[in-house]
């Protein structure tokens, strides 16, 4: 929990992350991909999955983003 968050009487941390998590996980979505595409580094949004730091606007993002199409790689 963040020391402004207590500052502002909230004492129960955000958990919509979790839901976040398991909605990237379900369109598809790695860490590492999601990341470019949303506009962030993997390490952030790996530490806003987890509840670390919280980013409402990256959370909302999560949820905007389409399900991810795999490109067929080609062998060489």
């Amino acid at each position: 929990m963040l020391a402004r968050e207590r500052h502002q009487g909230n004492t129960q941390p955000m958990t919509d992350y979790k839901s976040a998590k398991r909605h990237l996980h379900e369109k598809g979505w790695s860490y590492r991909t999601a990341a470019v595409v949303l506009g962030v580094h993997y390490t952030h949004l790996a530490r806003v999955l987890t509840g670390r730091r919280v980013s409402k606007s990256l959370l909302r993002r999560i949820y905007e983003i389409p399900s991810r199409q795999i490109q067929p790689q080609s062998r060489l």
